[in-house]
């Protein structure tokens, strides 16, 4: 639902953040770390538009899911780095 309210950047890129930060938290980071790894994930998602195929919800919601739970794993480790 949320998908449909506020576009993939609401659902995708929050989720992505979410998971940036519990990530640099599980691997032991401290929560400056997890702020950056925040930041860096919502910035690479920032400006994704909602283009949903047919007016539904899933195509392509459900590719850009997996991507954004890649990329939160990506900027845990970006942050964990330093960078």
């Amino acid at each position: 639902i949320s998908g449909a309210a506020g576009g993939c950047q609401a659902e995708v890129g929050s989720a992505s953040a979410m998971a940036a930060a519990a990530a640099v938290q599980t691997f032991g980071g401290t929560p400056e770390q997890a702020g950056h790894a925040l930041a860096i994930s919502i910035s690479n998602l920032l400006g994704l538009v909602c283009d949903p195929v047919a007016g539904l919800v899933e195509i392509p919601c459900v590719m850009r899911n997996a991507i954004g739970s890649g990329n939160g794993l990506i900027s845990a480790d970006l942050a964990l780095a330093g960078v």
